[in-house]
C-alpha cells in the first residue's frame, strides 16, 4: 500500500462528515421556506448550497430589524 492510496481515520472522517452535510443540504432545500416575506418558497432549492445554508439566517437577521 503507498503512502497515496492509505487513509487516515481523520481524512475517512471528514469525507463522511462532508458527505453528510451534503445530504442534510439536499434534504433541506426539499422543505419550503416558512419565512414572512415575499420571497417563494422555492427560492433555496435554486440556490448553491453555500448560499442557500445561509439564506434562512441571513433573512431572519434582516426580518428581527424591520
Amino acid at each position: 500500500m503507498t503512502a497515496a492510496t492509505r487513509r487516515s481515520p481523520e481524512g475517512k472522517q471528514s469525507h463522511l462528515d462532508r458527505l453528510a452535510q451534503h445530504l442534510a443540504l439536499d434534504l433541506a432545500h426539499q422543505l419550503p421556506l416558512d419565512l414572512s416575506c415575499d420571497l417563494p418558497q422555492t427560492l433555496a432549492r435554486h440556490l448553491p448550497h453555500d448560499l442557500a445554508w445561509h439564506l434562512p439566517l441571513d433573512l431572519s437577521r434582516r426580518l428581527a430589524q424591520n
